[in-house]
C-alpha cells in the first residue's frame, strides 16, 4: 500500500504539473493523494485494541502476556479444564469418613480420631493446599487443641508425590530421630503399600467407587512402622497399616454450570481433566454441567495407539488419574484433531502442556512460576467463569477491530477519489491537506476509540467460533469494505460535479461536498456498526461515540462559520439551508450501505451453505 500510495502521488504531481503547468499545485496534489491513500491508522488501531483488550481481560481477573492470544482466545474450539479451584470453590472438608471394617462416620469423627490424625500428620503444619487444610480443619475439631496431634513433633523426612506413586507419607520424630510414619494418598496406592488382600481389597474399592459418585475425592489414610536403622530412600519399603477412607467435599462453584452452557451454546467444547477417581470425576462433570460424551483414564489414553486416540478425544469429556505427561498428550491429540485448545495448569510439570496448547492457562493463585512463564494467560482467580468471559471478551475485540479495518478502508477511497479524479478531468480541486488533517482528526478516534469500545454483539456467544487461520481481511471483509467507500465516493465526487454544473463557485462546492463528505463519513460509521451503533447511542453506552460525533459537529459549524478557518480550507459560507441540504445529502448514503451490507452478507452466508 505505500508502494502504491507512493507511485500514485508521484504520477499524479507529474500530470498536474504537465497539463496544467503548475508544479507546486502539484506536489500539493500529490501530496494530498499520498495522506489520502495511506492507511496509517492500521498498526495505531492493532496497538490499541489489543493494549487496551489486554487491560479489559485484567479487570475480569485475565492477565494477557501474550498480545496475539486475545485473539486466539475468541478462536478457541476446546477448553480443557482442572477440576479443583477451576470448576470447583477450592474449599474442601472432610465428608465422610470409612474405618478399615468399613462403618461410615459422617457426621462426628470422634470414633475415627486415629484416621484423622494420621491424615493431619501426613499433612503440613501450614498447609496452603485446602485438601490439608480440611484434616487440620477435622483435627481442631476432634482434638480441640492441634498441637496434641504433634505431640511436639517435627518432620524428619518427607516422601512426596511422584509420577508413579500417588501418595505423601511424612516421618516425625524427635531430634531428626524418627517416631511414627503417616501416610495418604489415591487409594489404589495406599492398598498397593498395605500389600490388602485381594478380597479386602475388592470390598475396599467398592466403598472408593460409592464415595467418588456422591462427588467426593476420596483418600486412604495409613500408618507406618519405623523399622532400625537409617530411613529407607523408599516408601515401599515401609510396614504400612491401612486405617480408612477420608471423602472430601468440594462443592461447584453456582456459576460454573451456567458459565459451561454458554460455552456449549457457542460451540466449545468443555473437557475436564483431573487426577481424581473416575466416578468422582463424572459425579462433578455433571454437577457442572459438562455434556457426557465418555470418560477415560490419563494411562488408558496413553496406552492407546495414535489411531484409537484420534478417535476417542473426539468423544471424551472426561479425564481421570491425569499426570502432567499425560496432558501433553491430550492437548496434542485435540491439535492434531484440528481443535483450537485453550488449557489450564498449575504445576512445573504441567509446563509443557501449556505451552504446547494455542493458549495456555496458568492458575495465579495457586500456580507455580514455570507454569505462569510457559503460559501465554494467567488466571488471577483460578476460576473458569473469567475463562469464559476470556473467550467472550476475545470475540468482541476481534469483531470490533475487523470493524475498524473495514471503516479505514472503506473511509479512504472516497477521499482517494477526490484527490485524483479532479486532477485527471481538469475539474478545480477538491481537497488540499488541511482538509485531509481534518478528516483524520474524524478518522483516528473513529476507528480507534469508538469501535473499540463498541458493546458485543447480542449473538456473539450463539455462534461457532471462527477458524484461526481466517485473515483479517477476508475476501467478504475487503469487498463490503470497497463497495460501501465507492458508495459514498460515487454520492460525493457526483455532488461537486453536479454543483459546479448549476453554477456554484469552485470555492463553494468545495465547502458543500467537504460537508458531505464528512456527514458521508459519520454515517459511515453507522452503517458499519448497523444496530448496535443505535442502540449505543440511545443507552448511551458508548459514550466516545457521541464524544466523537459532536466535537465533529462543532468543529464543523465552527469552520463554516469562523473566517480565518473558512480562508484557510478555501470554503464560501453556506446558508442554512444549503448546508441542511448537504446534511441531509450525507446522511443518505446510509440508505445505500445497509442493504449493500445486508446484500453482501447474504450472498456470503449463501455461498457458506453450498
Amino acid at each position: 500500500m505505500a508502494i502504491l500510495a507512493i507511485g500514485a502521488s508521484l504520477l499524479l504531481t507529474l500530470v498536474y504539473w504537465i497539463g496544467r503547468g503548475d508544479l507546486i499545485r502539484g506536489l500539493l496534489a500529490g501530496l494530498t493523494l499520498a495522506i489520502a491513500i495511506l492507511p496509517e491508522e492500521f498498526p495505531v488501531v492493532l496497538m490499541i485494541f489489543l493494549t487496551l483488550g489486554a487491560w479489559r481481560l485484567a479487570k475480569s481477573n485475565v492477565l494477557t502476556r501474550k498480545a496475539h492470544t486475545i485473539e486466539t482466545l475468541g478462536s478457541t474450539t476446546v477448553l480443557c479444564v482442572d477440576k479443583t479451584g477451576t470448576l470447583t470453590e477450592n474449599q474442601m472438608r472432610i465428608e465422610s469418613v470409612i474405618n478399615a471394617k468399613g462403618s461410615i462416620y459422617n457426621d462426628s469423627f470422634v470414633d475415627v480420631a486415629e484416621i484423622i490424625e494420621y491424615g493431619v500428620l501426613a499433612s503440613q503444619k501450614n498447609p496452603y493446599d485446602p485438601m490439608e487444610e480440611a484434616f487440620i480443619l477435622a483435627g481442631k475439631q476432634v482434638f480441640g487443641n492441634i498441637d496434641k496431634v504433634y505431640n511436639n513433633q517435627e518432620i524428619v523426612r518427607e516422601y512426596p508425590v511422584e509420577d508413579g506413586c500417588l501418595s505423601v507419607a511424612q516421618v516425625w520424630g524427635y531430634n531428626d530421630k524418627p517416631e511414627e510414619v503417616a501416610l495418604k494418598g489415591a487409594p489404589e496406592t495406599v492398598f498397593e503399600l498395605c500389600h490388602i488382600h485381594k478380597s479386602q481389597r475388592i470390598k475396599l474399592e467398592r466403598e472408593v467407587k460409592g464415595l467418588a459418585e456422591r462427588g467426593l475425592r476420596v483418600l486412604a489414610i495409613a500408618r507406618g512402622s519405623i523399622g532400625k536403622g537409617e530411613l529407607p530412600d523408599d516408601r515401599h519399603d515401609f510396614d504400612f497399616e491401612f486405617l480408612g477412607l477420608v471423602g472430601l467435599a468440594d462443592p461447584v462453584r453456582k456459576e460454573v454450570p451456567a458459565a459451561v452452557k454458554i460455552c456449549e451454546e457457542a460451540g466449545i467444547r468443555v473437557i475436564m481433566i483431573t487426577g481424581d477417581y473416575l466416578e468422582m470425576a463424572i459425579n462433578i462433570a455433571k454437577q457442572a454441567g459438562i455434556a457426557n460424551r465418555g470418560a477415560i483414564t490419563g494411562l488408558e489414553f496413553e496406552q492407546m495407539s495414535k489411531s484409537d486416540r484420534a478417535n476417542t478425544i473426539k468423544s471424551v469429556s472426561v479425564f481421570s488419574r491425569v499426570n502432567p505427561s499425560h496432558k501433553l498428550l491430550i492437548v496434542n491429540a485435540l491439535k492434531e484433531s484440528g481443535e483450537v485448545v485453550a488449557m489450564t495448569g498449575d504445576g512445573v510439570n504441567d509446563a509443557p502442556a501449556l505451552k504446547s496448547a494455542h493458549v495456555g492457562i496458568a492458575m495465579g493463585g495457586r500456580g507455580t512460576d514455570v507454569a505462569r512463564e510457559a503460559a501465554s494467560i494467567v488466571l488471577l482467580d483460578d476460576n473458569f467463569t473469567s475463562i469464559v468471559h476470556g473467550v467472550r471478551l476475545g470475540r468482541k475485540i476481534y469483531d470490533n477491530l475487523r470493524k475498524a479495518m473495514s471503516y479505514i478502508i472503506s473511509v479512504h477511497i472516497p477521499i482517494a477519489l477526490l484527490s485524483l479524479l479532479p486532477v485527471l478531468f481538469k475539474w478545480p480541486i477538491v481537497l488540499i491537506p488541511a482538509h485531509i488533517v481534518f478528516l483524520e482528526f474524524v478518522i483516528d478516534p473513529s476507528c480507534t476509540i469508538i469501535f473499540e469500545n463498541e458493546k458485543e454483539s447480542h449473538n456473539i456467544m450463539s455462534r461457532p467460533p471462527r477458524k484461526l487461520s481466517e485473515p483479517i481481511f477476508s475476501k467478504r471483509m475487503v469487498v463490503s469494505s470497497i463497495l460501501q467507500g465507492l458508495l459514498v465516493a460515487i454520492i460525493v465526487v457526483v455532488a461537486f460535479r453536479v454543483l459546479l454544473d448549476i453554477g456554484w463557485s469552485p470555492d463553494k462546492a468545495r465547502g458543500m461536498t467537504f460537508l458531505i463528505l464528512v456527514i458521508a463519513n459519520i454515517f459511515l460509521i453507522l452503517g458499519i456498526s448497523g444496530k448496535q451503533a443505535i442502540a449505543n447511542i440511545i443507552h448511551r453506552e458508548n459514550k466516545a461515540m457521541i464524544i466523537v460525533l459532536l466535537v465533529t459537529s462543532i468543529s464543523l459549524v465552527l469552520v463554516f462559520n469562523v473566517v480565518f478557518l473558512r480562508e484557510l480550507f478555501h470554503f464560501e459560507p453556506l446558508t442554512f439551508n444549503e448546508a441542511s441540504i448537504g446534511v441531509l445529502v450525507g446522511a443518505l448514503s446510509i440508505f445505500g450501505i445497509m442493504p449493500l451490507k445486508y446484500l453482501i452478507n447474504r450472498v456470503a452466508s449463501r455461498g457458506l451453505a453450498k
